[in-house]
């Protein structure tokens, strides 16, 4: 009898535990948590046209760390090359298109779990309007392996929509 009322509070203990890791790590901080490549970036201007300004199959990394850092940089895998070899030295042309191809931020965040968003705040970037300025994000979806999220305003304009796989 009491080693059966030993066994089955152990079970109890081990079940409980289970569940309460269980819902840590379900939590939308706990999914997000890792590094990313980015699949997709697709905006949608106001018009409804769609443009994919990093390309087809853009080239790019999402990191959130645990203690609530992140970056995230992302450019078209076809950007040509500055015929001079320099990033100080780029033609006008060039500039615009690397410009226009890439985009880079580095900050903290924060994450609303009632209401599936989380907030970037950069710290330094690519794109100056970014600094000092809280970007939320909208999860549509994510899996442990891919997350989809729509920036309340893409730096483009209009909406965004990325998609990205966990970096296994």
């Amino acid at each position: 009898m009491k080693l059966s009322l030993m066994l089955g509070l152990a079970f109890a203990v081990l079940v409980s535990s289970a569940d309460a890791s269980s819902a840590k790590e379900t939590s939308l901080r706990a999914q997000l948590v890792g590094t990313w490549r980015y699949v997709s970036v697709t905006d949608t201007h106001k018009d409804g046209t769609r443009v994919q300004s990093f390309g087809r199959k853009p080239t790019g990394i999402a990191i959130f760390q645990p203690n609530g850092m992140y970056a995230i940089v992302v450019s078209r895998p076809d950007l040509p090359k500055f015929a001079s070899n320099s990033r100080l030295h780029g033609t006008p042309a060039e500039n615009t298109v690397a410009e226009r191809g890439s985009l880079g931020h580095f900050g903290t965040y924060t994450v609303n779990e009632a209401d599936r968003t989380f907030t970037t705040h950069a710290i330094g970037g690519t794109f100056p309007n970014m600094i000092g300025v809280d970007r939320k994000y909208i999860v549509a979806s994510i899996t442990k392996d891919e997350i989809v999220w729509i920036p309340f305003e893409a730096t483009g304009g209009g909406r965004g929509r990325g998609v990205l796989r966990r970096v296994k």
